[in-house]
């Protein structure tokens, strides 16, 4: 049973993500519409697992497992072993993790650029620094 007070932080954590979440719903909708065999959400993001014949498992994303797309979106490959398809969801889960804590480093240096009356660079650095923080860590992982 999910209590009140994790319904707040996820709530909040929506809000703070506000500008990549919608990037992230509409993501998922898209890939779950054109490949995906399910849409699910759990702990705060959205799940897409992709049919075995899709197009992105006959190509570009042969070999991977699971992705994290714009923190609140997972893209994991069909998998019928149940043990690895948990440690891989799990994997990216820490990621969504991950996403939202730059999220709120995010939010917190577009207060502090908008306090100092540069409010359009917050609103680019909100939006971005999610972004370009998680682009840099899956460049370290490579």
């Amino acid at each position: 049973m999910i209590t009140r007070a994790e319904i707040l932080m996820i709530v909040l954590l929506y809000l703070f993500l506000l500008p990549t979440d919608i990037l992230a719903g509409l993501a998922a909708l898209f890939v779950r519409v054109a490949w995906g065999s399910s849409l699910a959400y759990r702990n705060g993001a959205f799940i897409v697992r992709l049919k075995p014949t899709s197009w992105p498992l006959r190509s570009w994303y042969k070999g991977w497992a699971g992705t994290t797309f714009f923190g609140h979106f997972i893209m994991l490959a069909p998998d019928t072993d149940v043990v690895r398809a948990a440690v891989v969801l799990k994997h990216e889960l820490e990621h969504v993790e991950q996403f939202e804590l730059l999220g709120l480093l995010g939010l917190f240096t577009a207060i502090i650029l908008t306090c100092l009356g540069w409010w359009w660079l917050g609103l680019i650095v909100w939006t971005l620094f999610p972004v370009l923080g998680y682009l840099g860590a899956m460049l370290t992982a490579v």
